[in-house]
């Protein structure tokens, strides 16, 4: 993917995007949080499974950002719970964890989840991926 281009801010067209993170981190919250600040797109945070569940049935974010390894649920089980609710199992999820191991990668899958990252990653590439996965979403829906 090139990233010669990259967008001044979100996509535009059908109002804000929201985001949701949830990682128990807070160093990695942040990293998010300054990295996708941009026009266009409403940021929410969640520290554990549990925040983040009730978080995207509140706000009904297109895209969550889920860390594997949080406290009360992991990643996995908030990501089948979000896909197993009519509110929330339109979302697009991205697992973001230090786990990068085949089984990882299978289980997340299983879960659910439409894309895997692994720690570290490059945020230039997850704010291109999050300003394509938007617009794909926004050129998607209906007029």
């Amino acid at each position: 993917m090139m990233l010669d281009h990259l967008p001044a801010s979100a996509p535009r067209g059908r109002g804000t995007a929201t985001v949701l993170i949830a990682d128990d981190e807070p160093g990695i919250r942040n990293l998010l949080r300054i990295t996708l600040n941009l026009d266009g797109i409403r940021l929410i945070e969640a520290a554990n499974g549990i925040e983040a569940i009730a978080m995207a049935r509140a706000a009904h974010p297109d895209v969550v950002l889920l860390d594997v390894k949080m406290p009360f649920l992991d990643g996995f089980e908030v990501c089948r719970h979000l896909r197993a609710d009519p509110e929330t199992a339109g979302a697009y999820i991205i697992i973001l964890t230090q786990l990068d191991q085949p089984d990882s990668r299978s289980t997340s899958r299983a879960s659910g989840a439409d894309d895997y990252l692994s720690k570290p990653f490059s945020p230039l590439t997850l704010m291109q991926q999050i300003c394509d996965i938007l617009e794909g979403r926004r050129r998607e829906s209906p007029a």
